[in-house]
């Protein structure tokens, strides 16, 4: 599952609480791979880049899963080529959009406190830019579960989508 990162308070919570609901899960955050987990030398063009992260992402998940893991990758797909990067190498991608309103998501981002101090207005601006085209990327016609988790918590957010693909 391919979900949308950085907008959501809890998002870390209800993604671990779905791996958690399998006999063996992981949760796969792909911005510890981008901003802290590899080490990459010279020049390389940042689009090029993530897009080379997540096709490497999806390789290791492929692995997992073919040893019967059920693999939950954390990102931010903002395009149609990000989305394949993950498509086009795993089985049965299931592409979930947690979307609450975008004054929720900017509270939310405004409320963090596991961030970096002065990450905020980033924050801000970030959800703000990619609000509206997100929103009509991630599309039920796009193939996308897009569910609004304003009024859910952790548990009931997990029970959402695990009925929708699991029920």
């Amino acid at each position: 599952m391919a979900r949308d990162r950085r907008a959501w308070r809890g998002q870390d919570e209800r993604l671990a609480g779905l791996a958690s609901r399998y006999v063996a899960g992981l949760h796969f955050e792909t911005v510890l791979v981008d901003e802290a987990g590899l080490h990459l030398y010279g020049d390389m063009d940042r689009g090029v880049r993530r897009l080379v992260y997540r096709r490497g992402v999806a390789l290791l998940a492929a692995e997992f899963a073919f040893s019967g893991v059920a693999v939950v990758i954390d990102d931010t797909l903002e395009t149609d080529e990000g989305r394949r990067a993950y498509t086009d190498r795993l089985k049965d991608v299931r592409l979930v959009h947690l979307l609450p309103p975008l004054d929720v998501a900017l509270a939310r981002n405004a409320a963090l406190d596991n961030k970096p101090q002065g990450d905020a207005p980033l924050l801000d601006a970030t959800a703000r830019r990619l609000y509206s085209r997100m929103r009509a990327f991630h599309s039920t016609d796009a193939g996308w579960f897009v569910l609004d988790s304003t009024e859910l918590g952790v548990t009931a957010t997990v029970d959402a989508r695990v009925e929708r693909y699991d029920g």
